[in-house]
């Protein structure tokens, strides 16, 4: 595929997409999958429930990101948070198209231990509770699915 999904996603990629909706039927394109995901989101968003079943406005839209890391911060390395958590927070980032997740590692003042942040995130301790490693590689395919980045910090 000319336009294939990068393994990570790259700062500068093409974001767009454009989505029309007329009486007759619906129209959709995007230059990468990336546009493909934020389309759907945006198109999922207009969708309207009624008494006999679903329907969707007419509509024109062409839409990109207004900056390249619209992100988030979550730290764990002071306070453990659930990976199921995590994963409807990378939900609702998704759905508002954010596309940057970054991810605050523990480190030696929060946990009291003389281990290295990336060590602690390998060994899965996070102040007394953890991290299995086949939860966290779990968790990093999560993003990626999602066109989220993972930036760990």
């Amino acid at each position: 595929m000319e336009h294939a999904r990068e393994e990570t996603q790259k700062l500068g990629e093409d974001e767009s997409y454009h989505l029309a909706a007329t009486r007759r039927g619906r129209n959709w394109n995007a230059a990468t999958p990336l546009g493909v995901l934020h389309g759907l989101q945006t198109f999922l968003q207009l969708v309207e429930p009624t008494a006999n079943g679903f329907v969707v406005p007419v509509f024109n839209i062409n839409d990109q990101p207004r900056f390249g890391w619209p992100r988030v911060l979550i730290d764990v390395s002071r306070h453990f948070i659930p990976l199921t958590c995590f994963k409807r927070n990378l939900d609702g980032m998704a759905a508002v198209k954010m596309n940057v997740l970054h991810f605050h590692c523990p480190n030696d003042k929060a946990s009291g231990s003389r281990a290295s942040a990336s060590q602690k995130l390998a060994d899965g301790r996070i102040g007394g509770q953890y991290y299995t490693q086949s939860e966290l590689r779990e968790f990093l395919d999560t993003p990626h699915d999602r066109g989220i980045r993972v930036c760990p910090s």
